[in-house]
């Protein structure tokens, strides 16, 4: 009888002890207009500007009880063309494995002081920021983590975030915002343009001028109070609009919902408005003439004289107007 060895195929998975504690402190030069560029995962990031002419960088990663990677953690740091690149290290040739046990974690922060017109290029996952008083350009894409933006003057804020929740404060200049799921808070904005897309969650806008708005959602409310506007449009698919607004001259104001109620308080100069409802009714505070009035259509106006536009269509909803 003949033997016959069959082969034997073991796949084995090499993980070696992670680093406990990494550090690096350190400053770099980058033009005082330049970009500074950073990519971390799962971070703490804090980022401020001041009056230094380089970039302070402090790191610190701590890693408690059984966490097990196949990479070394590192940080590469590099400049070019007058920007400066911080990234997290990977071995091209192998795929990131990170395994975390029971009662395990990583702290992990970021900490970086940057020249007041340095703009910033940040991909990130699962990281939480801080950032303020930057003068420069954002552009942000984060998978999952939160976001807290104050007093950024000036110029272009562009947020892709795929999960997590946004607190703005004393922004200004143009907005352009992407999520897919999470809520988003603005205070005391000074917008020129502001465009959102929004895919599931609630969006609050409070004491802030904004000369032209554009906001799709298709799953959540968008609140405006006490705000100075000038040209909104606005589109949702299942939420409210709930508008407190005092309105710029000749400003328009274009809202499309399908299922929710809109309720456009206003003050100020008057308007004319033209309403189209398929399902609800309309509610008119005091002060309106009503020049047409036909089964789902209505058009209004204040009797204070104005020369806003307003055009409101819901498919299943109530609209309610009033204006002092």
């Amino acid at each position: 009888m003949r033997n016959i060895l069959l082969p034997l195929l073991i796949l084995v998975a090499i993980q070696l002890n992670a680093q406990k504690i990494f550090e690096l402190e350190e400053s770099h030069d980058i033009q005082s207009d330049g970009t500074l560029y950073l990519e971390t995962n799962d971070a703490d990031v804090s980022i401020k500007a001041t009056d230094r002419s380089d970039v302070s960088i402090d790191i610190y990663r701590e890693v408690k009880g059984k966490v097990k990677s196949n990479q070394k953690f590192e940080i590469e740091i590099f400049s070019r063309d007058g920007d400066l690149y911080v990234r997290e290290k990977r071995e091209s040739n192998k795929s990131y494995v990170l395994s975390i046990g029971a009662f395990s974690s990583i702290d992990y922060t970021v900490k970086i002081e940057i020249p007041r017109g340095v703009s910033l290029d940040i991909q990130g996952d699962d990281d939480d920021y801080v950032i303020k008083d930057i003068v420069g350009n954002i552009k942000l894409n984060a998978e999952d983590g939160d976001l807290k933006l104050s007093n950024v003057k000036q110029h272009l804020i562009d947020l892709y975030i795929e999960d997590g929740d946004i607190e703005m404060e004393e922004i200004s200049g143009e907005l352009k915002l992407v999520m897919e799921d999470g809520e988003t808070v603005i205070r005391d904005a000074n917008l020129t343009k502001a465009r959102y897309v929004i895919e599931d969650g609630d969006i609050e806008i409070h004491d802030s001028t904004i000369d032209l708005m554009d906001a799709t959602n298709e799953d959540g409310s968008i609140l405006l109070r006490e705000c100075y506007t000038g040209d909104i449009s606005i589109s949702t698919e299942d939420g409210d609009v709930s508008l407190y607004t005092e309105f710029m001259d000749d400003a328009s104001m274009d809202i499309s919902a399908n299922d929710g109620d809109i309720a456009l308080m206003t003050k100020g100069k008057g308007y004319r408005a033209n309403l189209y409802f398929e399902d609800g009714d309309v509610d008119l505070g005091s002060g309106y003439h009503i020049i047409k009035s036909k089964k789902r259509y209505k058009e209004v106006e204040t009797e204070k004289s104005g020369n806003v536009q307003i055009t409101i269509k819901v498919d299943d909803g109530d609209i309610s107007l009033s204006h002092k």
